[in-house]
This record gives structure tokens, C-alpha cells and sequence, in this order.
């Protein structure tokens, strides 16, 4: 993480995590949309749950979902911006 890592801010807590914004189109592609979706340690952002505030990268986000990858040491995060 720490050579594509940007920053993200929760409450007091700063962590590295890793961003990806994915485009897609919707509505026969007459839209699109954008996904985000944030890794991260699980051990470094322990308390984050659906409904959280965070900024990551300088871009406020809300938490959609959170939860822990296979082992439990990462975990991912879909976000939507407010």
C-alpha cells in the first residue's frame, strides 16, 4: 500500500489505504456511474461501518459497506460520495 496508497481520514485516524473508482454505464450507456471501493488493514481501521464518514484522498466519502477480505487481515469498503 505504501507505493499506491493515498490517505484516509477517520475521526482522529490517518491510514494508508489503496482507492479504486471503477466507471460504468448505466441506462444503455446514456449514463454512467462510478463505483469506489477502498482496501485497507483491517487492524487500522477497525471501527469503520456502514453509515462512517471518512475522507480519503481530500474527498469526502460515506462507508456503503465494510467488511474483511478472506483472512481478516484486509478488508474492502464500497463508498458513495454524500
Amino acid at each position: 500500500m505504501a507505493d499506491f496508497g493515498v490517505t484516509c481520514v477517520f475521526g482522529s485516524v490517518s491510514k494508508t489505504v489503496l482507492l479504486d473508482a471503477n466507471d460504468k454505464d448505466v441506462g444503455g450507456g446514456r449514463a454512467s456511474s462510478t463505483t469506489y471501493t477502498m482496501q485497507y488493514w483491517t487492524a487500522d481501521l477497525p471501527d469503520l461501518v456502514y453509515g462512517s464518514l471518512i475522507t480519503v484522498d481530500g474527498v469526502a466519502y460515506r462507508v456503503l459497506t465494510s467488511g474483511p477480505k478472506s483472512d481478516g487481515k484486509l478488508s474492502t469498503a464500497q463508498l458513495e460520495i454524500p
